[in-house]
């Protein structure tokens, strides 16, 4: 799950991108059909495109971005989406000691699932039952949420518990991880972000 701004917002880009190019690509093949889709366009939005021809169409030569408020509707669209199903969740409040704290990145939220295998097409959603998610609150409380039964409200979170959350986020983490000191629990995982 990516909440960070920026990483969504390439993402959403780069998606655009394999979807629209090639279209476009063949779009400009056809010059009659690219003539048909001027039309169209001005048609429906009242704005001439003038000079563009089929050669402009190469991929080569532009690049698409989407608004800002394009993707802050798909941000929104997506949080809509994903509320029946945190709803549907089991929530834990886990709290550590004041000696140990959870850290948090420029992507907090974890989703984790034990069954996934990196290497196959097919990953497993956030309906899958093997699925938790994390969210620290502060640096000694995390949300907790899992599929399984018997969860309750506030629990006392291990060391090793602790360390796991942590090198979770350390993994989801785009750029910037933020603890309270150098040392925390799991910071021997940070050895490894960036060489997957």
């Amino acid at each position: 799950m990516y909440v960070r701004v920026p990483k969504f917002r390439q993402q959403t880009n780069e998606a655009m991108e394999l979807l629209l190019k090639p279209y476009l690509q063949q779009l400009g093949s056809n010059p009659e059909a690219f003539e048909r889709a001027k039309a169209r366009y001005k048609e429906k939005t009242g704005e001439d495109l003038g000079q563009l021809t089929p050669a402009d169409l190469d991929p080569a030569k532009y690049r698409i971005e989407l608004t800002q408020p394009h993707h802050l509707r798909t941000m929104i669209s997506l949080a809509q989406s994903f509320i029946p199903v945190f709803h549907d969740m089991s929530w834990t409040f886990l709290h550590c000691s004041p000696s140990h704290w959870f850290i948090t990145s420029d992507r907090p939220v974890a989703v984790y699932n034990r069954n996934d295998d990196p290497n196959s097409f097919f990953r497993p959603g956030l309906v899958d039952s093997a699925t938790e998610i994390s969210l620290p609150l502060t640096k000694h409380m995390c949300l907790f949420m899992t599929w399984r039964d018997g969860a309750v409200d506030h629990q006392e979170a291990p060391e090793t518990y602790v360390e796991e959350l942590n090198r979770n986020r350390i993994g989801y983490a785009d750029r910037v991880i933020l603890s309270p000191r150098d040392q925390f629990l799991g910071e021997q995982y940070l050895q490894y972000k960036g060489s997957e």
